[in-house]
């Protein structure tokens, strides 16, 4: 277990839940497409996955508001001082 390094408060079973999601959606995601896949395959690309400090739930941001906008910051100099 030690190839993961946990990132804030993270135990390892959480980082085992967050390998296991990553792997079922990567599965379904090569199902619906009609791609076979190999056990070993998802297990090596959720490993990939969660060693690049990536986690299931994302963490993009994408539904979150921008922070220009949260900010009142407008148009193209969003770094400005405000």
């Amino acid at each position: 277990m030690g190839a993961v390094k946990p990132v804030g408060s993270e135990d390892p079973e959480e980082l085992v839940a967050d390998a296991v999601a990553i792997a079922a959606n990567t599965l379904d995601s090569c199902e619906s497409r009609g791609k076979p896949v190999l056990p070993s395959s998802l297990a090596y690309f959720a490993l990939q996955t969660m060693k690049s400090g990536r986690r299931s739930g994302g963490g993009s941001g994408g539904d979150l508001e921008p922070w220009g906008s949260i900010l009142g910051v407008r148009g193209r100099n969003r770094h400005a001082q405000v």
